[in-house]
């Protein structure tokens, strides 16, 4: 059982929604196989009409809190996949990682969670479970109020409830839902990208439980082939038209161009780089130390200043004038060897000073 909502399991993977490692970059545009239309009914107006390609967003709104087209990223993947595009190439930054039994951990690539949802703000998150049924835990993130009319205030954690009668597989999650999140660059293979997205990721979302199963199968697999070392090398989410429940809803998997055995040589010399990357930094840092350290405290100071103001202050004093009232140490003289007792051994010495046998006097 997980301590913390969101921590890996063997269930779904459940991953906490956000970075793991707490560097948020900003998202730049949203990739998406449903879009929503105008619809007089307000039963059905918020529910989006599924798409057989991906469509790029702008995280930006309208007028009508709808998202607007990405107008760059759409040029340019149609460009590559035509106007109907259902391929996105994408490229992670980010390596994955196994714990000490072969689990796949929580990365920055793809995160997944259980969510239930009123309208767009989520009731609840749990993390799935565990694979041999054994159920997990689920934190309430909205005030709300149970069928047995017991309050559960938001932060609430409820052990063991997770997946709850909410959940059904049946009907593609039910109310409560699988929830998928994809994060990385739009990078073709040949390292191509479209202009305005340096330093940003653009991100696919899906609610879709044949769409968490695939996305989560494709991870492990092209993880375990690379072992682990899947940042910046080339993939694709592709997007298929599957039966469901109610007709055919697309379904997102993960591909890459490469073949196994091309992954499985380029992961090996990226191993290799990274390996000889980290060491020549250690080298030329410990260097760096080295040299610094052989550096008058003068230099030293104005290095610091340049480069870590924070570090120094006027309470600090570099240079240290002698203090002019204060006499310099006299040597004292002591008593040394003669050359003749210099190039004596120790018993010729001892010997000569003692009586030959005799015990030294402590």
């Amino acid at each position: 059982m997980s301590d913390n909502i969101g921590n890996v399991s063997d269930g779904w993977n459940i991953k906490q929604l956000g970075l793991v490692s707490g560097d948020r970059l900003p998202i730049i545009a949203n990739i998406r196989v449903g879009e929503k239309i105008d619809d007089p009914n307000p039963k059905t107006a918020s529910r989006p009409r599924a798409l057989d390609h991906f469509k790029v967003f702008s995280p930006d709104l309208d007028a009508k809190k709808r998202r607007i087209v990405h107008r760059e990223i759409t040029a340019w993947l149609e460009d590559l996949e035509g106007e109907r595009p259902r391929r996105f190439p994408i490229m992670f930054l980010h390596n994955e990682t196994f714990d000490e039994a072969g689990n796949l951990m929580p990365s920055d690539n793809y995160i997944q969670y259980m969510g239930l949802y009123a309208g767009r703000k989520c009731v609840c998150r749990g993390d799935g479970g565990q694979a041999g049924g054994e159920r997990g835990d689920a934190i309430v993130m909205q005030d709300t109020v149970g069928k047995n009319g017991k309050t559960y205030k938001a932060g609430t954690r409820l052990t063991g409830k997770c997946p709850c009668a909410k959940y059904d597989p049946e009907k593609n999650g039910g109310e409560c839902k699988p929830h998928t999140v994809v994060g990385g660059i739009a990078r073709a293979a040949d390292g191509t990208t479209p202009i305005m997205t340096s330093g940003g990721i653009v991100v696919f979302r899906s609610g879709g439980i044949m769409t968490a199963t695939e996305i989560k199968s494709g991870f492990n697999r092209f993880a375990r082939l690379t072992q682990g070392f899947m940042a910046y090398l080339p993939f694709y989410l592709v997007v298929q038209m599957r039966p469901g429940s109610h007709g055919n809803v697309p379904v997102v998997h993960l591909e890459s161009p490469l073949t196994e055995d091309q992954l499985i040589a380029v992961a090996q010399q990226r191993a290799m780089k990274q390996l000889t990357q980290d060491n020549e930094f250690r080298r030329i840092h410990l260097a760096a130390k080295d040299v610094l350290l052989l550096e008058s405290p003068a230099t030293q100071a104005d290095v610091n200043a340049e480069f870590s103001p924070d570090t120094v202050t006027d309470a600090v004093v570099l240079d240290i004038e002698p203090d002019a009232t204060l006499e310099p140490e006299q040597p004292v003289d002591e008593p040394g060897l003669t050359d003749e007792e210099i190039h004596m051994t120790d018993d010729e010495f001892f010997g000569n000073n003692n009586g030959g046998n005799e015990e030294l006097p402590l």
